[in-house]
Formats: C-alpha cells, sequence, structure tokens
C-alpha cells in the first residue's frame, strides 16, 4: 500500500509541474513577434470593415466563415486564445505558417480584421 501512494503522490506531483510549466510557456505555443503591433490596438476597428478585408485578404486560407482552409488555422478556437496585440502581431509579422502581411494591410485594414474576429469568435 505504501508503494501505491508514493507513486500516486510523484504523478500527482508531475501532473502539477506539469500544468504550470504549461501555463507559463502559454501552453507550448512560442512568443509572437509583436513588432508595430501596438500601433495596430491603438487604432478603433470596425468588425464590418474588418468582414471585407477578411473576405478579400484572409478567406482564402482560413476559410469563408474562418473554420479553417486550404491551409490556415481555424480561428474560432485559435482567435480567442490570443490577445489583440498578439493577433495585431500575427498578421503583421507572421506566425509558424502564417506569413506576414504587414506590406498587404494598412494598421486600420489589421485593427478591423481583430474587431472582425471578436466579433464574430467572442
Amino acid at each position: 500500500m505504501k508503494r501505491l501512494s508514493f507513486h500516486f503522490s510523484t504523478v500527482l506531483a508531475m501532473a502539477g509541474v506539469l500544468a504550470i510549466s504549461g501555463l507559463s510557456l502559454g501552453c507550448g505555443r512560442g512568443p509572437v513577434d509583436t513588432t508595430g503591433a501596438s500601433a495596430v490596438v491603438a487604432l478603433t476597428g470596425s468588425a464590418s470593415a474588418g468582414s471585407v478585408v477578411f473576405a478579400q485578404e484572409c478567406s482564402e486560407c482560413h476559410g469563408a466563415s474562418g473554420t479553417g482552409g486550404q491551409s490556415g488555422s481555424n480561428l474560432q478556437s485559435f482567435a480567442p486564445t490570443y490577445t489583440d496585440l498578439e493577433l495585431a502581431g500575427i498578421m503583421l509579422n507572421g506566425y509558424g505558417d502564417m506569413p506576414a502581411l504587414e506590406r498587404y494591410l494598412t494598421d486600420q485594414e489589421a485593427a478591423d480584421v481583430i474587431a472582425h474576429l471578436r466579433a464574430t469568435f467572442p
């Protein structure tokens, strides 16, 4: 019986360490480059304008409804886990397979897309 309780307490301790590590590391995701993103979040975005920009610039990869497409993430599960600053950084500077769109989106368009994402995927 002693041996079983030792193993059980060891497993619990390890699970606690892993849970704390996961929280402090953002659940395994890497850091987002937020260079230039503060200018985007300083703007007020329009969800309706963002819907238009999303349809033109994002839907090819992320799908028309944002739930995944040819190569883009399912934004329904992805977007709510990031701050506005991180989303702006991802759009401007790229992240993982997502290319940097800094040359293709104005800061206002990026703010509008964030407003659209927040309205669509609260």
